[in-house]
């Protein structure tokens, strides 16, 4: 009578084992098969994939704290640059195993958490880990309920950190003392070029903290402070800091309860800048007055591309001053008027200025009060203009130049 064998998993041939991964999937090998011995990880380590593999993507999953510990002694792989975890629920304790990693890490570039649930605690673990990591580039910690504990430990970090240079903490629970913390850190650090501190609530006395900072700082090139309530007095600030900032290009005031006072200060000192080239001021409260001090600032500056006041309330009257400065204006290629209140004497107004301005190529002019016949009209009078590649009105989307 014949012996029957039995086969082992950890008996099996390396190459053999090889096959078998062969026909797994990233995430089975990193999440199923790894830590199931010793032997599995050395296999799995000299694996020619795994040695290859440079790009985790795993957001919208079920990824939770013991898969988090995996990913922290995945860290380990020196191949790794990009990480997504987002929307997962991996929350402080999965936070530590993944700043762990962090700190003996040498090639991960970008680690994207946002939606993570890691709050104020998880993110004194990862600044833990920023102290010692030189080479994170961007790190996404969007929407994690972070108050202003937490982002005092960051800004800690911050302040001895030299590689990173992307920081995205939109959508916490960070004040004006957590506006004071990283503009504190952020005063002599020399690596952070793009800031996004939207909707927040740092107030206008936090925006008076950013201002300092800027006053300072000659490394960020992007704020966004969109939907913080930073008033007109946070923009007369901030416009104090524009007046010596020469780094600062593009500035996201979006949804910041901004009226024409505010709007003036920021304007009055734009016409001279030389260096802002996105400006968001969209979803304010800027009425005519407030438009007339825009247009004065197109008439005058010769480095903005982009301008968004989306969501006001400049009306017929004001957009025809903007209208009458566009006619000059030979820097401006984006422009965004929708939802302006804005009806078909002011949609005509513009038609003329976009005759003879050779520059601008995007124009958005949606939800506003206009009908089908009105902008027909207005395309039948746009004459000349060769370079309008995309013209968004009420009901279409016209490419009138795209040949």
């Amino acid at each position: 009578m014949s012996k029957s064998s039995t086969t082992s998993f950890h008996t099996l041939p390396v190459e053999l084992f090889y096959r078998i991964l062969d026909h797994q999937s990233e995430y089975t090998i990193v999440f199923s098969m790894r830590n199931i011995c010793r032997r599995f990880n050395r296999i799995i380590d000299s694996y020619d994939r795994y040695q290859t593999l440079t790009e985790i993507q795993i957001k919208h999953n079920s990824i939770g704290v013991e898969e988090a510990k995996t990913l922290g002694d995945v860290l380990s792989n020196t191949t790794i640059n990009r990480l997504n975890l987002q929307s997962n629920a991996i929350g402080c304790r999965g936070a530590r195993y993944l700043a762990d990693g962090l700190k003996n890490n040498t090639t991960l570039t970008t680690l994207n958490l946002a939606y993570t649930r890691i709050e104020d605690q998880g993110v004194q673990y990862l600044a833990d880990g920023l102290k010692d990591n030189k080479t994170l580039r961007e790190l996404n910690l969007n929407e994690n309920k972070i108050g202003d504990e937490g982002i005092q430990c960051l800004a800690n970090a911050l302040k001895n950190n030299t590689s990173l240079t992307i920081l995205g903490l939109v959508y916490n629970y960070i004040g004006c003392k957590g506006a004071q913390y990283l503009a504190g850190a952020l005063e002599g650090n020399q690596s952070l070029t793009i800031l996004q501190l939207g909707c927040n609530k740092i107030g206008y006395e936090g925006a008076q903290y950013i201002a300092n900072m800027l006053k300072e700082n000659t490394t960020l090139t992007g704020l966004e402070l969109e939907s913080n309530e930073i008033k007109d007095e946070g923009a007369r600030f901030l416009a104090d800091a524009l007046k010596t900032n020469t780094t600062l290009t593009a500035l996201n005031l979006r949804g910041n309860i901004i009226t024409d006072i505010g709007t003036q200060h920021l304007a009055d000192v734009l016409k001279n800048s030389m260096t802002i080239m996105k400006f968001n001021l969209g979803a304010n409260r800027i009425k005519v007055r407030g438009a007339q001090y825009l247009a004065d600032l197109l008439s005058k500056n010769t480095t903005l591309i982009e301008l968004e006041i989306w969501g006001n309330e400049i009306g017929n009257d004001g957009v025809q001053y903007i209208a009458d400065t566009l006619s000059n204006n030979r820097t401006l290629t984006h422009l965004d008027l929708g939802r302006n209140s804005i009806g078909e004497q002011g949609l005509l107004s513009l038609a003329p200025a976009l005759q003879s301005n050779t520059t601008l190529i995007e124009l958005n002019l949606r939800q506003n009060c206009t009908t089908t016949q009105g902008e027909q009209y207005f395309m039948d009078t746009l004459g000349n203009n060769r370079t309008l590649k995309a013209l968004w009105l009420q009901y279409h989307l016209y490419r009138p130049n795209l040949h």
